[in-house]
């Protein structure tokens, strides 16, 4: 799991130093940058989809791991069910 969440962060620091090398190329060549609305679009739903793994990962996981640690079993089931129904 830890290698899924560093490559989503390799994917949005990707995308930022995009936009980032495209807004200096041109703002050096005396243009003003303005992010055309695909881009727009797609850069904010690249974060909500990051936004809802890391959601799932760190909040919705956390439940079946502390049920398991305590030997909680009827816990364990309803804590699992719930990210596959969320």
């Amino acid at each position: 799991m830890l290698y899924a969440i560093l490559m989503t962060l390799h994917v949005l620091a990707g995308g930022v130093w995009m936009l980032g090398r495209v807004a200096r190329q041109v703002v050096q060549s005396g243009g003003s940058f303005e992010m055309p609305l695909a881009w727009t679009v797609m850069t904010v739903l690249g974060v909500a989809i990051v936004a809802i793994f890391l959601h799932i990962r760190f909040a919705l996981y956390r439940r079946p791991d502390r049920a398991v640690a305590a030997e909680h079993w009827v816990a364990v089931t309803w804590a699992w069910g719930r990210p596959c129904c969320w």
